[in-house]
């Protein structure tokens, strides 16, 4: 790998791992539970960008798990292998609580998000408030988990691969906070 090739890729990793790491501390400073304690069922809702990822998905399922709303952003949310395994995941969790005559708190309510389609944004803002309980002002967190890197040396790329991830990884950013900041207004 070329030197300017690492440095370019070694400083969106450390960006990005500081975003997510930031993120996932305020969260868990929110969260303050312990592994066997449930959160209180109105612990609130939260977006997750792309559950498309591994950290998106691994995001969901931790914060229903502790009591809270995750909408969870996919690119398909019906039919991509991270639907299903939402799905299949909230299922054996209905199954686990029936069998210990638990109640279920928490749940997770896939979405179709795409960072860089505005049009897309709304829509899910719109599906995001028709969720939300009557006494729910808002969201509490948007986590940002999308995002794409592209490997490889700077001489060789195209160029429309590096405006595809600044598209993502900047403009995405921005939009979401653009289109989430009326339902993060209200809960602070």
């Amino acid at each position: 790998m070329e030197v300017h090739t690492a440095l370019v890729l070694t400083v969106q990793l450390i960006a990005l791992f500081s975003i997510a790491g930031a993120l996932l501390l305020y969260l868990l400073c929110k969260v303050k539970g312990s592994r066997n304690v449930s959160l209180d069922p109105r612990c609130g809702s939260i977006l997750i960008t792309s559950a498309d990822t591994a950290l998106g998905l691994q995001l969901s399922t931790y914060l229903a798990s502790k009591g809270c709303r995750v909408f969870a952003g996919m690119k398909d949310p019906v039919e991509s292998l991270p639907a299903k395994l939402l799905k299949g995941w909230m299922k054996a969790r209905e199954n686990h609580m029936e069998l210990e005559n638990d109640c279920i708190i928490g749940q997770i309510v896939p979405l179709k998000i795409d960072v860089t389609k505005e049009d897309v944004l709304r829509e899910a803002t719109e599906k995001m408030g028709a969720h939300l309980n009557a006494g729910e002002r808002g969201i509490l967190a948007v986590i940002n988990t999308a995002g794409t890197v592209f490997r490889g040396r700077i001489d060789t790329q195209e160029f429309q691969e590096w405006e595809n991830m600044f598209k993502n990884n900047v403009l995405g950013c921005l939009r979401v906070a653009r289109a989430f900041i009326g339902l993060l207004r209200p809960t602070r």
